[in-house]
């Protein structure tokens, strides 16, 4: 389970900077009132072990951009503005702290203007999670992201 969260923030990071593309972010910003009082989906994986919502607007993906064969489910919008990615990976005896550190470092050599904003553990239903918050821009686009 810690290893699905881990990677499932991962690919909100990736899929955050992502979105720097010099898209018009006007018609986004009128339609993100209306997609915060749609009603979201459930989302059901790994035999229930993993449950979550998405907003009503938000698509399986899997078919174009994942496989079973990578273990990856992706959910996004029309637009490709907002994704959330999961990746289910092997078992790991490394703390979340240090996974995210190394997520940074990553990220860091492939764009160093990454600014950190929070990285820190916290404790969400008896569940210890690592928050890592971040902005990114680029080409006059501001990218924020957190896993």
């Amino acid at each position: 389970m810690r290893n699905l969260v881990k990677y499932a923030g991962i690919g909100l990071l990736v899929m955050g900077l992502a979105a720097c593309d010099n898209n018009d972010t006007k018609a986004s910003a009128e339609s993100a009132a209306a997609e915060s009082q749609a009603s979201g989906q459930p989302i059901s994986l790994m035999d229930g072990k993993l449950s979550f919502s998405l907003p009503a607007d938000m698509t399986d993906q899997s078919g174009k951009l994942g496989t079973q064969a990578n273990n990856m489910h992706v959910y996004s919008d029309p637009t490709g503005q907002k994704a959330v990615i999961v990746i289910v990976g092997d078992n790991t005896d490394e703390a979340l702290p240090v996974l995210a550190n190394r997520l940074l470092e990553q990220q860091r050599s492939r764009d160093p203007q990454l600014q950190v904003v929070t990285n820190k553990s916290i404790e969400l239903k008896g569940h210890t999670l690592q928050q890592l918050d971040s902005i990114i821009s680029a080409k006059g686009q501001t990218a924020y992201s957190s896993i």
